[in-house]
């Protein structure tokens, strides 16, 4: 398995987890099986261009931001990105009044962050 495919596949994951859908949800749109996007995830599949542009908008995102996130991901490990899906996953959870403290939580924890 290359190490890009791993990490694209990472990002991948990611983004269906945040916007809430299932792999077969992201199948249906690109008209390809679940078990596809599986494969796609886990990196054990290479996506083509043509492929890759499908699976960008069908994540709602465009394949340059995909591909940029991919390569900033290079320096995250595999804990912190699964860690991340954990925290995605459960803030889906939160009611709306508890999803904005957390919000608010984090934008005051990381304002310094993003001027630098």
């Amino acid at each position: 398995m290359s190490d890009i495919n791993k990490k694209l596949g990472a990002v991948i994951r990611l983004r269906r987890v945040a916007l809430g859908l299932s792999q077969s949800v992201v199948a249906k749109r690109m008209g390809i099986t679940f078990q596809q996007i599986q494969k796609y995830e886990n990196g054990k599949n290479t996506l083509s261009v043509a492929r890759l542009y499908e699976m960008a908008s069908a994540l709602e995102w465009n394949a340059l931001s995909l591909l940029s996130s991919a390569d900033t991901n290079a320096s995250n490990s595999t804990e912190k990105t699964r860690a991340s899906l954990e925290i995605v996953k459960r803030i889906n959870l939160l009611q709306p009044h508890e999803f904005q403290a957390v919000a608010a939580f984090l934008n005051a924890l990381c304002r310094d962050r993003r001027a630098a």
